[in-house]
């Protein structure tokens, strides 16, 4: 069974399972070049566990509102010259979030948004700006985070690069660490782990919940030899979409990992439910297309393309996302509806699990290895 992931990259997908319980997949660049990856697909989660209430989705709703409002009134926006992934200046259409266009690369597929803030503003909003309350710093959900999110991740980390090359990794790098919830996670794990984040309140709130200082060092620009490089692992979870350049975030991260290394990044999947609810109930975005924040929303074609530019081959990847919370909570705000809105919240684990597997989770973590 051939699947396409673009219109020039192709997926082929095995037709039942593997052995050990998660799949192959081969990923076939437009020049024939073949690469293998372990796929998986989803895992159990409560929602409201790690999201917050189901109030919080509304005062989330507001708070984005508020801030694409702020945003306009205050601070300088340009237009994105060119797709950030493969530089082609051809796109079409896309959808319209708060007010501001996505479009959609002719070449690679990639979306973006049409205009962006101008880098000086896009740097301060996420350095100190007090829209950029993210749910992840909070107290009442810290716990909740790490057991159901940081903890699994790790796990990923030390499967795949004992799977990938034989020995356990040392050193850890996480770019956008936001609350430090993944670098707690691998230090309680045995491996020295770091993390860089620009946000104020979120190394403030590292320090509150974990007791340790991440690095306010900008990632492009940091004196790595300060923290003892090469590193084995190098993280970026959920950071890539909000980056004017993510191709120069990998090259640079290809650099950290010279000596060999293993790259994972988390990134939003334009190509799912969650955006077909975005289209149909629209204006509801606070986490998987915004506007703002999200300037960047990748395929699957524009994520490979990505990694290979960066030099970097793909090497697994694990399908998971919150389609179906995005689907409850845009039930209950727009029909008022709290049974509709709690029997998916219920079965959320059934519907997701399904989701995933159909490939057509909001999200995506895929896993490189560098190119020799």
């Amino acid at each position: 069974m051939t699947i396409p992931a673009g219109p020039r990259w192709q997926r082929s997908s095995p037709m039942t399972r593997a052995g050990d319980g998660d799949d192959r997949e081969v990923w076939t660049n437009p020049s024939g070049v073949q690469y293998e990856l372990r796929s998986r697909y989803g895992k159990p989660v409560n929602p409201l566990a790690i999201k917050g209430s189901v109030e919080a989705f509304a005062t989330e709703v507001d708070r984005v509102r508020a801030c694409v409002s702020s945003m306009a009134a205050r601070c300088q926006f340009e237009d994105t010259p060119a797709c950030p992934i493969c530089g082609d200046v051809h796109w079409s259409p896309g959808l319209v979030v708060h007010g501001i266009a996505y479009v959609e690369c002719d070449n690679c597929t990639h979306a973006f948004t049409r205009r962006r803030l101008a880098p000086a503003d896009l740097d301060a909003y996420y350095r100190d700006a007090a829209e950029y309350v993210p749910v992840h710093v909070s107290p009442a959900t810290a716990k909740a985070r790490v057991e159901a999110i940081a903890n699994p991740k790790v796990d990923l980390i030390l499967d795949e690069f004992q799977r990938v090359f034989g020995r356990r990794p040392g050193r850890l790098l996480d770019v956008g660490a936001g609350a430090g919830h993944i670098v707690a996670a691998a230090r309680a794990k045995g491996l020295a782990a770091d993390g860089l984040e620009p946000s104020t309140i979120g190394r403030d709130s590292c320090l509150a919940l974990h007791g340790f200082e991440l690095l306010a060092d900008d990632f492009m620009h940091f004196d790595a030899t300060a923290i003892r490089p090469p590193f084995d692992v190098l993280t970026f979870w959920g950071v890539l979409e909000h980056t004017i350049d993510p191709l120069a975030y990998l090259g640079r991260a290809r650099e950290l990992l010279a000596g060999g290394g293993l790259l994972l990044m988390e990134v939003p999947r334009y190509e799912t439910f969650s955006t077909v609810l975005e289209r149909i109930l629209p204006n509801l975005g606070t986490r998987h297309l915004d506007g703002i924040e999200h300037i960047n929303c990748f395929t699957d074609a524009s994520a490979a393309t990505m990694l290979e530019r960066a030099g970097f081959a793909p090497c697994f990847v694990w399908y998971l996302g919150l389609d179906w919370y995005e689907f409850a909570m845009r039930m209950l705000y727009r029909f008022r509806d709290v049974a509709v809105s709690q029997f998916v919240l219920d079965h959320f684990d059934a519907f997701q699990q399904f989701n995933d597997r159909a490939r057509m989770a909001d999200g995506m973590i895929v896993g490189a290895r560098v190119i020799s």
